[in-house]
């Protein structure tokens, strides 16, 4: 069984300058230029674009900062009743297993609402719902076991 290849053209079958190949290269930049600029919608500006920057911000702070700072709490948690009896290394799973269940569950739900996208309004809720249960219920946590399941 014989291939053949087809032969790929190179630089010396062309003639083409320097002078020419810049000019090509200018062209085609300036004509990107005009047409990115045209097809943008305009810049945000005043008080509604920072309002979105500091609402995000907030938001951001409220879904991943309990998980990356739980080594704050976990200091507190070592020290204070009911988990000062504790290892540390257990009090320690509480914080892994948040930022796991936070990484992990954003795939799930990526996939669910993608294949059911009529869904996204009642999972939203859901999910509201369920953070809000056990946020509720882990305040009631008495052993690190539970704690690890709630978070």
């Amino acid at each position: 069984m014989e291939t053949q290849l087809s032969t790929l053209r190179t630089s010396g079958d062309r003639q083409e300058t320097a002078e020419t190949s810049l000019a090509r290269a200018t062209a085609f930049d300036t004509a990107d230029m005009l047409l990115i600029s045209d097809n943008l919608p305009p810049i945000d500006r005043g008080h509604q674009a920072w309002m979105f920057c500091l609402s995000a911000s907030v938001l951001e702070m409220l879904i991943w900062g309990y998980g990356f700072s739980f080594g704050v709490f976990q200091d507190w948690y070592t020290s204070n009743p009911p988990f000062n009896t504790q290892s540390p290394i257990a009090v320690s799973a509480i914080g892994a297993s948040a930022l796991g269940i936070q990484y992990f569950e954003g795939l799930g739900m990526m996939l669910l609402i993608q294949s059911r996208p009529h869904w996204m309004r009642k999972i939203m809720w859901g999910c509201l719902g369920l953070c809000t249960l056990c946020l509720l219920s882990s305040s009631f946590a008495t052993r690190v076991f539970v704690g690890t399941y709630v978070h």
